[in-house]
């Protein structure tokens, strides 16, 4: 091993050694202590729904209690978006229930195209 390799390589581990021996201030990062969950299978109007009503900027997605995702509330007026301007739809879990909410869900966001340039 040339004498060139073996410096860079004491060089990196002190540099790491210091990097991981220092204190992070972490008073300037917001962590929430209670986060708002939700499961996987929400529909895009209740998310919305409960987006509005709690002021929530954003939510985690869980299945059987593990973080499967996270949505925020730039993504969710952006698909609320694709939903109104779309022409293809997707095919409802099941018809009964699903077809009622994205009618619902239609008819309440039909305003949303002005607001959306605000966020």
């Amino acid at each position: 091993m040339s004498a060139f390799c073996y410096s860079e390589r004491f060089q990196r581990a002190n540099w790491e050694a210091g990097q991981l021996s220092s204190q992070l201030d972490l008073q300037a990062i917001h962590i929430d202590a209670a986060p708002f969950q939700l499961v996987e299978n929400t529909s895009v109007f209740k998310i919305h729904s409960v987006f509005s009503m709690l002021g929530l900027r954003r939510a985690y997605v869980t299945k059987l209690g593990r973080l499967v995702g996270v949505v925020s509330l730039r993504e969710l007026r952006a698909a609320i978006e694709d939903i109104n301007h779309s022409s293809t739809r997707v095919p409802p879990r099941s018809a009964a229930v699903d077809e009622e909410e994205a009618e619902e869900m239609i008819k309440y966001t039909e305003g949303f195209d002005s607001c959306s340039n605000h966020v």
